[in-house]
């Protein structure tokens, strides 16, 4: 299932209320994913601040992109080498 995650991309707006983590996830393979899915989580940590946020992926459709958007509170200065991204997939069994 992990191979069909073909790209991970992030963009960032800041607000007055701290940092908006734009996470696109492309799924380019021919079929889609579906349950159990997955999760997208986003790491912040500088020397004082610490964020974790995660979003959990439903299923998504071949050849699309789904776009999450974590808040990162507070956060005005935004340095991209202290964020990171990973994703996560569900196994659960029935």
């Amino acid at each position: 299932m992990a191979s069909v995650i073909h790209s991970l991309t992030q963009n960032v707006s800041l607000s007055d209320d701290g940092s908006i983590i734009d996470i696109t996830v492309t799924n380019n393979g021919a079929t889609p994913i579906a349950s159990p899915g997955f999760y997208v989580t986003a790491v912040y940590v500088d020397g004082t601040t610490q964020y974790v946020r995660s979003q959990v992926v439903d299923s998504l459709a071949a050849s699309a992109s789904i776009i999450l958007s974590l808040s990162i509170d507070g956060v005005v200065t935004y340095e991209e080498e202290n964020l990171h991204v990973g994703i996560g997939f569900v196994h659960t069994t029935t």
